[in-house]
């Protein structure tokens, strides 16, 4: 991600008290504006050896942003109304900024990176046809990749509105969702 642009992102977050922010960065690093809890970083996945001060210097090695309050997977307050529009005009379209997990994380990539671009290029190189393919997903940034294939099948946890947006249903994440989509939805297993 260009380095003026995660700079403008870390200014506007710290106009806002009490939010968090963490880098992305290559080779599995993370820097955040607010140390995670030591319960946060297994529940994150990241070794707390591979998370680095926040300085300008890791501006350049960043790959994702997020944005909330509390430690991110326990976050019960929403983001400020203002904010994912503040990022989208600062990004321009050099980034995709999505709203997350019901109004409580803003997540910001490149926006030359999606998770439908990855499947796509994996299916091309296994030569594999669009409707071999089966893609799960609960949130927003998930979207492209839902209709982008011909099984796209969203998880019953998903709000409501993008719910309505995919042709596929399927139970929770808690209620074996994707096993219930492969056996009776698609027929798969």
């Amino acid at each position: 991600m260009p380095a003026a642009m995660v700079a403008g992102c870390v200014k506007t977050v710290e106009s806002f008290p009490g939010l968090h922010l963490a880098l992305q960065l290559k080779d599995e690093l993370h820097a955040f504006n607010c140390p995670l809890a030591d319960f946060a970083y297994p529940l994150w996945g990241i070794d707390p050896q591979l998370s680095i001060p926040l300085n300008p210097n890791v501006f350049n090695q960043t790959v994702k942003i997020l944005i909330y309050f509390e430690n991110l997977v326990d976050s019960v307050t929403k983001l400020p109304s203002s904010l994912a529009g503040r990022c989208r005009t600062m990004c321009g379209d050099q980034a995709n900024v999505y709203l997350t997990d019901q109004g409580k994380v803003l997540q910001i990539t490149n926006s030359q990176t999606s998770k439908f671009k990855s499947i796509d290029h994996l299916r091309r190189q296994l030569n594999l046809k669009p409707e071999e393919i089966a893609v799960f997903g609960d949130d927003w940034n998930d979207l492209e990749m839902l209709t982008g294939f011909p099984n796209g099948v969203v998880m019953g946890n998903a709000d409501r509105e993008l719910r309505r947006q995919i042709r596929y249903q399927t139970q929770s994440n808690d209620e074996d969702g994707i096993a219930y989509a492969l056996h009776t939805l698609l027929g798969l297993i």
